[in-house]
C-alpha cells in the first residue's frame, strides 16, 4: 500500500539515524531485525534475548531484502521459519520500513508487538489520531486533532469491526503484559496447576497443556484494519460512502499459515510410551498433532499445522475465519507417560513446557490503484507462551517465573480389595447354603492390577425340608467378569445363581414289587410306605373303638 509506506517510511528514515553501531554491540548480529531493537532505538537485544529467554528455545533465521541486504531475527526454533512456511514465495515486507515480524511473549520491547510502537492505536477501536466518525469534511483530508476516544469512521472500516473486534487501551498501551499467551501444564488426576500433585509408582501420567489468548483474534483483526486507517483514504464526493480503495482491500485474496509447536520434557522417574499420542480440543481448523522424541528419549515434540497451507482465498473468508477463532482455552492433551516402577517414594518430579506458535499472512489486492499497486502484502507473526500466575506451579524456581511445569511427588501406592457378591437370577434371596460358599475379597492389590475371578469348589446345592425331602437345586452361573482391573477404586465382582425345582413323583407310581411298610422299596423320600403305616395305624384305631362300643351294657 503505496501511502502506507511512505508514512512508515518517513518514521523508519527518522529513527534510522538512532541505531546504534555495531561495534558498541560486538556480540550482535550486522543487521537485527527492527523488533531486535529497545523501544528507545539506542540498543539492540539480540544476545540478551537469546540468553535470557528460559521459557522458550530460539532459533536465528536470516533473509534478505530487495536491496539484497541480509537481516537477522529470532523465532522458537520448533516452528517452521519465516523462510520455509506455505508463503515463503512472498517476501515479508521491507525490513527497513517497520516491524513485519510481531512477536508476542519473546522480545522485552515495544517495537516487537506492533509495525511501529507509536501505531499501536491502530490496532483498536478508537480513532486515536486519526479520523473519527462523523469528522469528514467531505473531501480526501482528514481534520487535524489531538487524541479521540470516538470509533474510526466507518468510510474505512469496510469489514464493519465493532469495539469487540479489536484490541482494547489497555491491551495496545500495554502489549507486553497485555499481550501474553499464557499456558498452563496439569494433569488429568491432579487439574489444579498451581498444586503439588501425587503419583504412585506405576501410574499412568497424562498432562494437558492449556493455552489462553483470547485476545489473538482481535489483534489479527486489527492487523486487517491498520492499513485501511492511516488516513487518505476517503471518497471525493460522499462522505458515508466506503472509499473506493477500502472496497478494493476489502475485495482482495489472501494466503495464510499456522503452526503451534510443544515440548515436554521426560524428566527421571517418568518412562515414555514408545509411541505416545496427542489430542487437541478448542481450536479448530489443525491437522493432528505429530508426536516425536528426541534421541536420547528426554524430550516430547508435538507440532500442528493449519490445514492447506498458503491455499489462495479471499481476504473476506480470512475474515470471516478469525471471527470464530477462540484461544481462550486451547488444550493438547498427551498420552504415553508412567512413572517409572522404581521411583522412590518422597521424590518430586517436575515436567518442564514450552509452547510457541506462527500465524503467516499475506494479503492482496485483485485491482490496482494509486494506493494499492497489486503487490503482496506479507507478516510472519508468532509467540512463546509463559507460565500463567493463576496456575503457577508451587516448585517452580523463583527466579524463573514465565517457565510452564507441572510437579508431582512420588507417593506410596494406594491398594484397592476386590469383593464378590452372590445374586439369584430373578432377584428372590439365596438361601444360606449358597451365601456360605462366598469367596473371601481379595485385598491389598495395587491400582493397574488385574484379578482373576476364583473359581467356586462347589457349584450346586440341594436344598432339602425338614424331613429330608428335595426341594431343588441352586446351580452356579458364572461370575459377570471373569477378571477386573484395578482402576484407582475398589471393584465388586457379582456371581449369580439360579434355583431349578425338584421334578414332582406322580401319583400311584409304586410298582408290584413295592412292599407296604417296606422304606427301603419306596423310592428316595419313602411316602408311599408312610402312608400304608398310617391307615394300619387308623384301622387298629377303629378295632378298638367298636370293641369298647361292644362293652358297654
Amino acid at each position: 500500500m503505496k501511502r502506507i509506506r511512505k508514512i512508515v517510511l518517513a518514521f523508519a528514515l527518522s529513527i534510522a539515524f538512532l541505531m546504534p553501531t555495531q561495534s558498541a554491540f560486538a556480540a550482535e548480529p550486522d543487521n537485527p531485525l527492527m523488533y531486535l531493537y529497545n523501544t528507545e532505538m539506542t540498543g539492540t537485544l539480540y544476545e540478551e534475548t537469546l540468553t535470557n529467554d528460559y521459557w522458550i528455545d530460539l532459533a536465528s533465521f536470516s533473509i534478505t531484502d530487495k536491496r539484497n541486504t541480509s537481516w537477522t531475527g529470532l523465532y522458537p526454533k520448533n516452528l517452521i521459519s519465516p523462510t520455509e512456511t506455505a508463503n515463503k514465495d512472498i517476501g515479508v515486507g521491507d525490513p527497513q520500513v517497520g516491524n513485519t515480524y510481531p512477536n508476542f511473549g519473546i522480545v522485552n520491547s515495544m517495537m516487537a508487538p506492533f509495525l511501529l510502537p507509536q501505531f499501536n492505536y491502530r490496532y483498536g477501536y478508537e480513532a486515536g489520531y486519526d479520523v473519527a466518525e462523523g469528522e469528514l469534511d467531505g473531501n480526501e483530508r482528514q481534520q487535524s486533532h489531538g487524541w479521540s476516544d470516538n470509533p474510526i469512521t466507518h468510510v474505512v472500516n469496510p469489514f464493519n469491526f465493532g469495539k469487540d473486534d479489536l484490541l482494547t487501551k489497555d491491551e495496545y498501551n500495554d502489549p507486553l503484559n497485555n499481550l501474553l499467551v499464557l499456558g498452563d501444564l496439569s494433569s488429568q488426576k491432579n487439574a489444579d496447576s498451581g498444586a503439588i500433585g501425587e503419583y504412585a509408582p506405576g501410574e499412568d501420567v497424562v498432562l494437558d497443556f492449556t493455552l489462553n489468548g483470547s485476545w489473538v483474534r482481535r489483534y489479527l483483526n486489527g492487523s486487517i484494519f491498520m492499513p485501511t486507517r492511516t488516513g487518505g483514504y476517503y471518497p471525493k464526493t460522499d462522505p458515508n460512502a466506503i472509499a473506493p480503495d477500502m472496497q478494493r482491500y476489502h475485495d482482495g485474496i489472501a494466503r495464510t499459515d499456522a503452526q503451534l509447536a510443544f515440548t515436554v520434557n521426560v524428566p527421571d522417574g517418568v518412562n515414555v510410551a514408545d509411541t505416545p499420542t496427542a489430542t487437541l480440543t478448542g481450536l479448530d481448523g489443525f491437522e493432528t498433532p505429530q508426536v516425536s522424541k528426541s534421541e536420547d528419549g528426554k524430550l516430547l515434540t508435538i507440532t500442528l499445522r493449519k490445514k492447506d497451507p498458503g491455499k489462495q482465498t479471499t481476504l473476506v473468508a480470512v475474515v470471516e475465519a478469525i471471527s470464530r477463532l477462540d484461544m481462550s482455552n486451547v488444550k493438547l492433551s498427551i498420552n504415553g507417560f508412567k512413572v517409572s516402577p522404581d521411583a522412590t517414594e518422597g521424590t518430586q518430579i517436575t515436567f518442564d513446557g514450552t509452547a510457541a506458535g506462527f500465524y503467516d499472512f499475506a494479503t492482496k489486492t485483485t485491482t490496482t490503484s494509486p494506493n494499492f499497486q497489486g503487490d503482496w502484502d506479507r507478516r510472519y507473526m508468532f509467540f512463546a507462551a509463559q507460565q500463567s500466575d493463576a496456575g503457577r506451579d508451587p516448585a517452580s524456581p523463583e527466579d524463573k517465573p514465565k517457565q510452564i511445569s507441572y510437579s508431582f511427588k512420588v507417593v506410596k501406592p494406594e491398594t484397592y480389595a476386590v469383593t464378590y457378591a452372590f445374586q439369584s437370577d430373578d432377584g428372590s434371596e439365596l438361601p444360606k447354603e449358597v451365601q456360605a460358599l462366598l469367596p473371601a475379597a481379595v485385598t491389598g492389590q495395587a491400582n493397574g492390577t488385574t484379578v482373576t475371578s476364583p473359581a467356586l469348589n462347589t457349584t450346586s446345592v440341594e436344598i432339602k425340608d425338614a424331613d429330608g425331602k428335595k426341594l431343588g437345586t441352586w446351580n452356579f452361573q458364572g461370575w459377570k467378569q471373569p477378571s477386573v482391573t484395578i482402576s484407582g477404586a475398589p471393584v465388586t465382582v457379582t456371581g449369580t445363581w439360579k434355583y431349578t425345582p425338584a421334578a414332582a413323583t406322580p401319583a400311584g407310581n409304586a410298582t408290584s414289587e413295592t412292599k407296604v411298610g417296606t422304606l427301603s422299596d419306596t423310592g428316595s423320600d419313602g411316602t408311599p410306605a408312610i402312608a400304608a403305616l398310617a391307615l394300619i395305624g387308623s384301622g387298629l384305631a377303629l378295632t378298638g373303638l367298636r370293641r369298647k362300643a361292644k362293652a358297654k351294657p
